[in-house]
């Protein structure tokens, strides 16, 4: 064999970063090319004419063969897909999975790089566009970080300590057995809101405002630097009887480091636990600049640099109300996707995307998220494999709210969503390919139910589409969806939609589906209760739909009602009673009117609407959370209305209704004035408060519109009469 020869073989195997064993290397895999040439008795060999285009094939091939072999050895934690056949148009790819005692040794970052380089040659050859750099470096193995400190310990934090702003006034008061509790996806399962009481105080996170001074330069809008800012705020306030007093504020302001850096949380929602208040949200962290103006271009330039994104847990005392401070935080990569608490724990899954054109081969800092309080990268064991085409992670973080140490998973693939039971986590999301043929929904089951996360199984099904949360739903072992099939035809026209129960068993199969329902129609909601679910699609008509689990492989169709409009949430009310919130309409479709049905579900072969309540211009919200359960038949309904005339604002309130006699009673209606709309309700005792935004138009003249007085402010009513008690203006 020619050097030449030689010198193919070694580029090959280098070209695609495999690192061979001693038998397969290129000097091996020489020497017995040319031994065979030698050998007379192996007539195979002895037919390739002799010369440089003979010995260029063989080389070929025993470098592809010696490749694919190092490759097989190479990812052998990260398998090939398998393919799952079904009966309908629903196909489901079972992806590997890396799971504690798989492997005698622990998968290093080289072949999770392998893996990403792979995807991301994959996906810039679907889009011819170039996605990364250093695709073509020798990568040198990175070591395993040792000591990964996952747990993040408490770290006070004096700098954003509270200080009271009223004397605290009748707390004691307050009956603290009869107020709102959260309403959540799953039971026992609590989630984040803005707005929440303990039955004794009341807690408001309230986002920043800001107001910025632009105009218009060379035809092009900029942004001269200026602003005036309210912070975001963490309030305590004592109800007094619906006489509202602040007692201690907590602003959520922008922090300055010392290198001149600059770091803002902006929190969406928190928890309260044991005498704590945990707040969720993001973390930005920028390099402020000044506003320069770009004459090439001619636009002004303002975004700061070094711009990054991460996900922040902070912890607040409330053991003394009037001074809430802060006691504990906590970061992680990626964006925040959602976060869910159980009774010991506190699980955060965040989403963390490898930056595409920031990806660099023998670089792991560019490819593995960190998490913890120092923000720590991940150890090669912290990740596992859901999706073998993804190029991000769901980072999913198990967090004690005993001592607040954690442990943290990150699952490569292409997650978005999340449904939790407690005891565990489906990651969904969905990728998406050349065609519609190409289009895929991702699922990944994390066990969440010990302190470690531990990736048990995933999904891959084609062409399916879920709803929301509620179209998700595990009993009894078993994971039932409500879906939606799309089909295209060759050219990627779409030819309709069909939707299915379907029922998968612990490692994501396929046992189960029912005939399609709603063909052609849209999923507007559904509900699962133990071994029956039932489910609305609307097209012009609102049919419900009944369903019979009991047998996991074989989902029956029970019952169906046709009504005009659709129900956006259905809720149980107990005796065979079922609540739908949504929009009323026509036989021929909406009319622009809302209604909340009252249906007689006790016999799921034939659900009956036995009464409703409508209102004309305007809708109730379908958000679950807005949906608040008093007492065993008492229901409170946010709703919106649009006021034509002067300003043509909206207003709101809040509805509410019991359930006698298989009646729906309206009690009373907390109407807001004109211009001001709810953001959240809570009822403590019998009274209504309500969190609201005002937009109201200023100004004398009815076709001219000077101003807008804007606030927020905190109303409360008297949930029996619906009169108003007071207003406390922020």
């Amino acid at each position: 064999m020619k050097n030449s020869d030689r010198d193919f073989l070694a580029r090959k195997t280098k070209e695609h970063q495999v690192s061979l064993p001693e038998s397969l290397s290129a000097d091996n895999i020489s020497r017995l090319v040319e031994n065979a040439d030698a050998a007379e008795a192996r007539p195979a060999v002895k037919a390739v004419k002799p010369g440089r285009r003979g010995a260029r094939f063989i080389v070929s091939a025993a470098a592809m063969i010696a490749i694919s072999v190092a490759l097989a050895i190479g990812i052998n934690s990260i398998p090939r897909p398998t393919v799952v056949k079904n009966e309908n148009p629903i196909s489901q790819t079972v992806a590997p999975v890396t799971r504690p005692g798989d492997r005698e040794v622990e998968p290093d970052y080289g072949e999770l790089a392998k893996l990403l380089k792979k995807n991301f040659e994959t996906r810039e050859k679907k889009s011819r566009r170039y996605f990364f750099k250093g695709a073509t470096e020798d990568y040198a193995v990175a070591e395993a970080v040792e000591g990964v400190n996952s747990a993040a310990a408490p770290t006070p934090d004096a700098g954003y300590g509270a200080s009271p702003t009223r004397a605290l006034a009748s707390a004691d008061s307050v009956n603290s057995a009869d107020a709102s509790e959260l309403n959540t996806r799953t039971e026992g399962v609590d989630e984040t809101e803005i707005f929440r009481t303990d039955g004794k105080y009341i807690y408001l996170l309230s986002g920043s405002y800001r107001y910025y001074y632009g105009g218009y330069y060379y035809g092009a809008y900029y942004y001269d630097g200026g602003n005036e800012e309210k912070p975001a705020c963490f309030r305590v306030i004592d109800p007094n009887g619906g006489d509202m007093k602040v007692v201690c504020e907590l602003p959520i302001e922008r922090e300055s480091l010392d290198d001149g850096t600059v770091r803002e949380r902006y929190f969406t929602g928190f928890y309260l636990y044991k005498g704590m208040a945990i707040l969720t949200g993001s973390l930005v962290t920028y390099t402020p600049v000044d506003a320069n103006y770009d004459e090439e271009g001619e636009y002004w330039d303002v975004y700061p640099n070094d711009v990054k994104n991460s996900t922040v847990i902070r912890v607040l005392d409330l053991s003394d109300p009037e001074k809430v401070s802060v006691a504990k935080e906590f970061f992680y990569d990626g964006d925040l996707l959602d976060t869910r608490l159980t009774s010991d724990k506190l699980i955060a899954v965040t989403r963390f995307n490898v930056d595409r054109s920031g990806f660099v081969y023998n670089d792991f800092k560019t490819f593995v998220p960190c998490a913890g309080e120092d923000s720590e990268p991940l150890a090669p064991s912290q990740i596992a494999v859901g999706d073998e085409e993804g190029t991000g992670y769901s980072v999913v973080s198990v967090i004690s709210t005993n001592d607040f140490s954690a442990s943290t998973l990150a699952v490569l693939g292409d997650y978005d969503e999340i449904y939790c039971t407690g005891g565990n986590i489906y990651c969904y999301g969905w990728s998406y390919g050349d065609s519609f043929d190409d289009d895929f929904m991702n699922v990944a089951k994390v066990d969440v139910a010990s302190a470690a996360p531990v990736l048990t199984a995933t999904g891959k099904y084609k062409n399916v589409w879920l709803l929301d949360s509620f179209s998700l739903d595990e009993y009894d072992g078993y994971l039932r969806m409500a879906i939606t099939v799309s089909s295209y035809d060759i050219s990627g026209n779409w030819g309709g939609s069909k939707n299915q129960i379907i029922v998968l068993d612990g490692d994501l199969n396929v046992i189960g589906r029912s005939a399609s329902f709603g063909d052609g129609e849209q999923i507007k909601s559904v509900r699962f209760e133990g071994a029956t679910a039932y489910a609305v699609t609307f097209y012009n008509t609102d049919p419900l739909f009944s369903f019979d689990l009991s047998d996991p492989t074989n989902p029956v169709i029970t019952g169906e009602l046709k009504l005009p409009g659709y129900s956006a949430y259905l809720h149980p009310a107990g005796d065979g009673l079922m609540i739908g919130v949504g929009q009323d309409g026509t036989d021929s479709g909406l009319n622009g009117g809302a209604k909340i049905s009252l249906f007689n579900v006790s016999d799921p072969a034939d659900p009956v609407e036995i009464d409703r309540i409508t209102i004309s211009n305007g809708w109730f919200s379908g958000d679950y959370k807005d949906f608040i359960t008093k007492g065993e038949n008492g229901y409170i309904v946010k709703y919106t209305k649009w006021n034509e005339g002067y300003g043509y604002s909206n207003s709101g309130g809040e509805m509410y209704i019991r359930v006698v006699g298989g009646k729906l009673e309206l009690v009373s209606d907390c109407a807001l004035d004109d211009g001001i709309t709810v953001n959240k309700a809570l009822f403590i005792g019998d009274g209504l408060y309500i969190y609201a935004d005002a937009c109201i138009p200023q100004g004398e003249d009815p076709d001219y519109i000077e101003s807008y007085d804007q606030y927020t402010a905190l109303f409360s009513f008297d949930l029996n009469t619906g009169d108003e008690i007071a207003m406390l203006k922020f």
